[in-house]
Parts: structure tokens; C-alpha cells; sequence
């Protein structure tokens, strides 16, 4: 009863901010902490110290590859930051995140191994903003979002890349170019949204594949989607497919053992699809480990 409750709030605010500027001071905050903390940081710190020794984790490319961080970890929290803020600190800590992300890449190399096909959804109707699956949008469109997980994921495993809407080709790409430079130059409109021209192509041109991320909204208006998956496993190759319904409206186009739904964009997605693969390598690896005494 000594403080009213605005003073309480501002105390606690600098508190806040005092701890945060301890951590960071100290070293004890690791980066994937910080990635999940930067609301909380924006929300209290005011002095330009703070934000910029947090800059400096974001950035820092060895501890982004030591710590095993993944671009769309990062990718998420620039998300909030764009969204929710619009200050000269939250925009360096957007500068910071985008060149964390770059040096995230490698780490998809060992996640995603073998043979890789993007399929990225160019129809009109990927303009809408990305949903976290959750009821909440971001401010990307789910093409900007497509096509930035589709670009990232090839540049890291080397990747085939298939951009579809009433027709479908392969994109011929620089897989040196920078990852935000690559995702915008693939981005076309194409009308209307025509799965089936994906796989028909794939399978045309019979390239086997040991995955196949599909980043569209579900839908599809033009032929059947099924039947020409269902033509490329029976010719080709039975690959894990994982569909990430971006706007997350849950329609499903395909069915097999190896075919996962994934809905809105969040850590949820990316987790499920790194799980959901038994890799024996690293099993092994492990096992080799293990020294008898």
C-alpha cells in the first residue's frame, strides 16, 4: 500500500530490464534463450547496451552452428519482432536475426539428408498472411513465408525446387545467392492452384526424391492431386511428404503412410517434421560411442 500500482509496474519493468541486462553482461543468456525471449527484452530494456550485446548473440555465427539453432527458429522470432514492435532497437535486432539466419542454413544439411524436392504454392491466393496455426496471423504472406522456407531448405541440402499454380516447372536457381534475394526472384503469380502439375512433372522427368516438403494453403482447384502423387510413388519413388498448410485452414489434397499435415507456421511444425524420421546414422553414431570397459 506505500506505491500505487503504475508505480509497482514501473519497478517491476526496471527490475525486469536490470535482469536482462545481467544475463546478457554475463554471458548466461544462450542464444536460443535469447531467441525465445525477445519480447520480453523489447518489451523492458531501454538502453542500447542491452540491445546491443543481445544483437551480438543473435548474430553470432559459431554459436548459431555450435548450438544446432535452425533458421526458422529464428525466422519465428523475427516474425514477432516485425509484427509487434516498430522501434530503432527492434529494428537492429531485426538486422541482427536476418544475418543469424543466413548462418543457420548449414544447420538443415545434417537434419535433411539424401535427396530433397520444395513444391512452392504461387497461386493467387497465397497474397493471405500466414497464420501460426494457433488463430493469430504474422505479418508475412504465406507466399513471402513459401518461399522463404522453400529457398532456405534448398540452399542448405542442395534441393530441387518446383513452383506450381495452373502449371508447374522446375526453378533453375543460384544456390549462392543470398537466401532473402533467392526467395524473392522465384516468386511469380500463376494463377490458379494445380498440385497435380507438381508431381506430374516430377514424375515426367522421373526424379527420385527421399523428401518432399509441399508449402501451399491447400487449395487446389485444378485436376486431382491424389492420383498424380499417387502415379509418382507408383514410378518413381515413395518419399516422405510433409504439406505445411500455411494459413492453416486444414484441407488435405494426399493420403499414404508417408504423407504428414502440418498447420500454421510455428516451432511445432519444424519439430514434428525433425522427429518423425527414424534416421539409423545417427543411431549408429551413438552406438559407436559407447565404450566397454
Amino acid at each position: 500500500g506505500k506505491i500505487s500500482e503504475d508505480e509497482a509496474e514501473v519497478i517491476l519493468k526496471e527490475a525486469k530490464a536490470e535482469n536482462w541486462s545481467g544475463l546478457l553482461k554475463d554471458g548466461k543468456l544462450p542464444t536460443l534463450a535469447a531467441l525465445r525471449n525477445i519480447r520480453n527484452i523489447l518489451d523492458t530494456v531501454t538502453d542500447a547496451e542491452t540491445i546491443n550485446l543481445l544483437c551480438d548473440i543473435l548474430s553470432n555465427s559459431k554459436n548459431i552452428l555450435d548450438g544446432k539453432i535452425m533458421p526458422f527458429q529464428i525466422d519465428l522470432a523475427y516474425e514477432v519482432v516485425i509484427t509487434e514492435f516498430n522501434t530503432s532497437f527492434s529494428r537492429l535486432v531485426q538486422d541482427a536475426l536476418l544475418k543469424g539466419y543466413e548462418a543457420s542454413i548449414p544447420n538443415l544439411t545434417e537434419v535433411f539428408k539424401g535427396n530433397n524436392l520444395v513444391i512452392i504454392d504461387m497461386s493467387g491466393s497465397m497474397c493471405k498472411a500466414i497464420t501460426n496455426g494457433k488463430g493469430s496471423t504474422y505479418k508475412s504472406s504465406c507466399l513471402d513465408k513459401a518461399s522463404l522456407i522453400g529457398c532456405t531448405i534448398a540452399k542448405a541440402t542442395n534441393a530441387d525446387i518446383i513452383r506450381f499454380g495452373s502449371y508447374g516447372e522446375y526453378i533453375n536457381y543460384d544456390i549462392n545467392q543470398n537466401v532473402f534475394a533467392l526467395a524473392k526472384s522465384i516468386q511469380t503469380e500463376m494463377g490458379g492452384t494445380s498440385l497435380m502439375c507438381a508431381w506430374r512433372i516430377a514424375t515426367t522427368q522421373n526424379r527420385k526424391y527421399d523428401r518432399v516438403f509441399i508449402l501451399s494453403d491447400n487449395e487446389c482447384n485444378i485436376g486431382n492431386s491424389y492420383e498424380s502423387y499417387k502415379e509418382y510413388v507408383q514410378k518413381v519413388g515413395n518419399p516422405y511428404v510433409y504439406s505445411i498448410d500455411l494459413c492453416g485452414y486444414g484441407t488435405t489434397q494426399l493420403v499414404g503412410e508417408r504423407v504428414k499435415y502440418l498447420y500454421g507456421y510455428g516451432l511445432n511444425i519444424f519439430n514434428d517434421i525433425l522427429n518423425s524420421e527414424f534416421n539409423a546414422e545417427d543411431h549408429l553414431d551413438k552406438v559407436k560411442q559407447i565404450k566397454f570397459k
